[in-house]
């Protein structure tokens, strides 16, 4: 069984603003794509959707600000109000916020002008949700749907039960999840 650590993730440290500023350029288009590599440990994208902001470290990130992709691989924790989740390499998709806009005027507003639509997690994946927890080696987070569809042996235990199934999803605004092709242990 693998322990969750909890690691403080903030974003406004000296080291890491630059970082960030440099990953808003690329993303809104001002400065020209190119892959960019973080050797540590840093917390480098910070988006505010739907609510509550979602905060991603990893050892080692890569944006591809042409693909609207945000690659992070390496002890990967992604925390969003109560919903930590951890897997060994994570794909962000980005998308404008509002399509009509043109790309000089989403240009100007690098914060306004993207928002994760969707996280593509891979290898060893956990989240935990209040007593709820769940392990997969799949996971996919819609974040307009509030789901999480979760595949590849996919585990939950939760208040004196445990699941087994082919595909849990997990509904986090209704804190309810669903399996297909389940096993129920009660304890």
């Amino acid at each position: 069984m693998r322990k969750f650590i909890s690691k403080p993730v903030g974003i406004f440290f000296a080291g890491h603003i630059a970082l960030f500023v440099v990953a808003l350029f690329l993303l809104a288009g001002i400065v020209p794509p190119c892959d960019l590599w973080a050797e540590k440990p840093k917390e480098l994208l910070r988006a505010l959707s739907e609510g509550e902001p979602l905060a991603i470290s990893s050892e080692k990130m890569t944006l591809k600000g042409q693909e609207d992709k945000v690659l992070f691989e390496g002890a990967v924790l992604i925390q969003k109000g109560d919903i930590k989740i951890t897997a060994g390499r994570v794909e962000v998709l980005l998308a404008d916020k509002d399509p009509a806009k043109s790309e000089a005027l989403s240009a100007l507003s690098t914060e306004e002008g993207k928002e994760i639509v969707q996280i593509e997690m891979m290898g060893e994946v956990e989240v935990r949700q209040g007593d709820r927890r769940v392990l997969a080696q799949k996971g996919s987070y819609n974040t307009k749907g509030g789901q999480i569809v979760l595949t590849g042996n996919p585990e939950m235990w939760e208040k004196g039960y445990h699941v087994q199934g082919r595909m849990i999803r997990l509904s986090l605004t209704e804190k309810r999840s669903f399996v297909e092709g389940s096993v129920l242990t009660i304890y």
